[in-house]
């Protein structure tokens, strides 16, 4: 009966061991979709720097700017520039709320983050 019982644990427990590590890739998933979005954000914002820098060199060396295209550039860098600022306050904001402060196992002291259930050293759950 023993034996049953153990296993019954081991079970429940890598049950919460599984959830936890589906909801920890989903986070990173999500993490890496916002950090890409960004990178192609700044890419997105040096191209339109460019073309500005393009448009201004051929404007200026032949005395005809394109002030309505420019001005296109301009307002496009200008949103660009609004989103990347946004995505920074989120992500700030984020890191603010996101996790309690790492505490330790009251049994071998190890490092854990605060919501952890169980140490990600000894394995012992870290209720002291």
């Amino acid at each position: 009966m023993s034996n049953n019982k153990n296993w019954d644990l081991f079970l429940i427990r890598a049950r919460e061991v599984g959830k936890a590590v589906g909801e920890t890739a989903s986070n990173v998933v999500d993490e890496s979709k916002k950090r890409l979005d960004e990178v192609k954000l700044r890419r997105d914002l040096a191209d339109c720097y460019e073309v500005l820098g393009r448009l201004y060199y051929r404007g200026k060396k032949s005395n005809d700017f394109n002030g309505e295209k420019i001005c296109e550039i301009i307002a496009s860098i200008e949103k660009l520039e609004d989103r990347l600022a946004r995505m920074k306050s989120e992500r700030e904001r984020a890191k603010r709320t996101a996790e309690p402060a790492d505490i330790r196992c009251p049994f071998c002291g190890g490092p854990n983050r605060g919501n952890a259930r169980y140490c990600s050293f000894c394995g012992k759950e870290m209720r002291g």
